[in-house]
Order: C-alpha cells, then sequence, then structure tokens
C-alpha cells in the first residue's frame, strides 16, 4: 500500500515538475509555423519578440534561416518583432520545381507580410538575401522600413553572368551524394581560414543539404544572371540603407558593398574586420554592433 502510495505520490510530482519545466522553458519548435505564400507553396518561418519594429532575416544561396541563429536573440525583444524564414526551396519551406529567381523571392516576401499581417518591415538580407532585399525595396519603398544588406551584391551593376563552368556545375546537382560533393568544395569558402572550423564547416554543409536540387541549380543560375535593377530607382530611394561586408569576403568582394552605399543617398556602409562572407556566423558581435547601432539611429519605433 505504502508502494502504490509512493509510485503515484511520485506520479504527481513528476507531472508537476514537467509541467513547470514547459512553462518556463517553451519548446524550441513552437514559434516555428508554415505559412502558403504561393500554390503548393509554404515558407518555415520562426518567430521571436514583440517588439513595435518587424524585422525580417532572409539567408543566402543554399542557406536557411538557422544561419541567423548567433545574431538574432541579440536585436532587443522588446523593440523588434524577429521573423526569420527559409527561402522556397531552401531549408523546410516547400520545394516546388520552380521559382527560383530573385523576383519570385521579392514576391514571396511581399505575400509573406501580408500573411503576418505586416505593412512595413526593416530588412536584413545575406548574400542571395541581402540581394532579395534590394529588389524588394525598390519594388516597394513604402513597405521598407529599412535594408541591411550583408555580403550581396548590387543589383544596380550588371552581374557577371553565368558561364560555362558556372551552367555545368548548376547542371550537376541532382543525387544527394553529388550534391554533397558539390557543397563540400564550395561551403568552406563561406568563411574566412581564421574563423572556420569543421564544425562550422559541417553544419553549414548539413543546411545546404536540406535544398531542394531545383532550388540549388536554378538559384545559382539567376544569381549570376538575374536583370539589373534601375540605378535611377537607387537613387529615389529614401529608407535607410546599410551594407556590410565581411573585410575579406572572397565570395561577394567588397567593392559590391561599397557599390550599394555610394548610390543611395544617405546610405552606410561597415566593414567587419578578420571575416570572409558570413560575418554574421563567424563574429557575430562585431557584425551586430553596427547593425543596431545604424538602427537605432535611422529607424523610429513611432508610426
Amino acid at each position: 500500500m505504502t508502494l502504490t502510495y509512493s509510485v503515484r505520490a511520485l506520479r504527481r510530482l513528476l507531472t508537476g515538475a514537467f509541467c513547470a519545466l514547459a512553462i518556463a522553458l517553451p519548446a524550441a519548435s513552437a514559434d516555428l509555423r508554415k505559412v502558403t505564400v504561393d500554390e503548393g507553396v509554404e515558407l518555415a518561418v520562426r518567430q521571436s519578440g514583440n517588439g513595435p519594429l518587424p524585422v525580417f532575416f532572409l539567408h543566402g544561396y543554399s542557406l536557411s534561416m538557422d544561419t541567423w541563429e548567433k545574431v538574432i536573440d541579440k536585436f532587443p525583444a522588446d523593440r523588434y518583432t524577429r521573423y526569420a524564414y527559409d527561402l522556397r526551396g531552401f531549408g523546410d519551406s516547400s520545394k516546388p520545381e520552380r521559382g527560383y529567381n530573385m523576383r519570385q523571392h521579392a514576391k514571396d516576401l511581399g505575400v509573406l507580410m501580408d500573411r503576418l499581417q505586416v505593412q512595413r518591415a526593416i530588412l536584413i538580407g545575406h548574400s542571395l538575401g541581402g540581394a532579395i532585399s534590394q529588389e524588394f525595396a525598390i519594388e516597394n519603398p513604402a513597405r521598407t522600413l529599412a535594408v541591411v544588406t550583408s555580403d550581396a551584391f548590387a543589383r544596380h551593376l550588371p552581374l557577371p553572368g553565368a558561364n560555362e563552368a558556372i551552367r555545368k556545375r548548376a547542371d550537376s546537382f541532382g543525387a544527394l551524394d553529388t550534391n554533397r560533393e558539390i557543397l563540400k568544395g564550395a561551403v568552406p569558402r563561406y568563411f574566412d581560414p581564421r574563423n572556420g572550423n569543421a564544425a562550422d564547416v559541417e553544419r553549414f554543409l548539413n543546411i545546404a543539404l536540406k535544398s531542394s536540387s531545383a532550388a540549388l541549380r536554378d538559384q545559382l543560375i539567376d544569381a549570376y544572371d538575374a536583370p539589373t535593377l534601375s540605378a535611377e530607382r537607387y537613387r529615389q530611394l529614401r529608407v535607410p540603407v546599410l551594407a556590410v561586408s565581411g573585410a575579406v569576403d572572397h565570395v561577394v568582394p567588397v567593392a559590391q558593398a561599397i557599390a550599394v552605399s555610394d548610390i543611395v543617398p544617405d546610405a552606410e556602409i561597415a566593414l567587419v574586420a578578420r571575416a570572409g562572407h558570413t560575418p554574421m556566423w563567424e563574429r557575430p558581435e562585431a557584425w551586430t554592433t553596427p547593425v543596431l547601432e545604424f538602427l537605432s539611429r535611422r529607424v523610429s519605433p513611432r508610426p
């Protein structure tokens, strides 16, 4: 009888403890949702914070929202409502057979904002995400509070064009093992050798392998062949713009950040010393400090 009572008491104790733990520590997946933006296309979105300023984080080619994990919590939750999401074809978002170009991604972002009932937002984009952010701001300046590009091509300059080697590489994507071999050669270039390590490379490789082959193939071509955006419309932009670059980025040269900062009125530039193509991962504090300082000066939480 005593044993039965003890087991029941223990069960009640453990149940209470687990309930308390669940309240104190919400599940990591609790804020992950899927939002429909197109027929058969859902984007995986993770929302956090409850501040008056919405900010959307757009990741780079072959990557996912996970690449923001070192910096996103540094954006004060009482000032920012933070939305990190996976582009179509990448991470945990839907993987249709088509739609892998910057114009479609910019359209997806607009629909995503509509679905989340966000009228205007700050856009922070890394690499491909920074290129998409520029297109969205050019097409939707009234919906853009500010743009922070990180290691992104300046879209008012002609892109280099997909040469035969790039097209051959794009056509090679298909089987998982093949994708792994291609990406194993590319991923280490995302880091400055002084910052990259085997664990980081493996983490990014596993993220990249969640990408669909169609996205890896078509988006690679688009990254080199996308239409140039109007330089005159850049000059007419009246939203705050910060162009960030890793000082030793060998994927997207610093000159691209300089070009963005030169053409947009009152735009600013920040270099992250001793960082390569992913400074928000390589040196998160050094990346976050100028970004938050810029936003605090240039964007007001008041309507």
